[in-house]
């Protein structure tokens, strides 16, 4: 920030995603093993969610047809659809970060400290 004053959050974001693809691989290395220890602490935590909700996210098949009669009622507009979102568990596992977004944090930690 001090370097570059008025550089705004994008221009900021867009200067990070330079200095990643100038990094040598040596240099990523870091956290590329943050990011491999963050994928397997992931698929752990969703092996244990799964076996702990048996019933997955995804609706049943019944309740799957049973809705598309209720569509084929209504006839929906596409914008209707559109707003509605899947509801997500909230004590499902964050998924795991990159390495990319891993760098990033370290960065912006950096630029604040200045």
């Amino acid at each position: 920030k001090t370097e570059h004053p008025g550089m705004s959050v994008t221009d900021m974001a867009k200067e990070i995603g330079q200095q990643w693809n100038q990094m040598s691989e040596e240099a990523k290395a870091p956290y590329n093993a943050r990011a491999d220890l963050e994928k397997s602490r992931f698929v752990e935590e969703m092996a244990t969610y799964k076996a702990t909700h048996p019933v997955s996210s995804e609706e049943s098949e019944e309740e799957e047809k049973e809705k598309e009669k209720e569509k084929d009622k209504d006839k929906e507009t596409l914008k209707d659809k559109k707003r509605r979102r899947k509801v997500k568990d909230p004590s499902a596992p964050k998924a795991a970060q990159t390495s990319f977004f891993l760098f990033q944090a370290a960065q912006r930690e950096r630029i604040k400290q200045e």
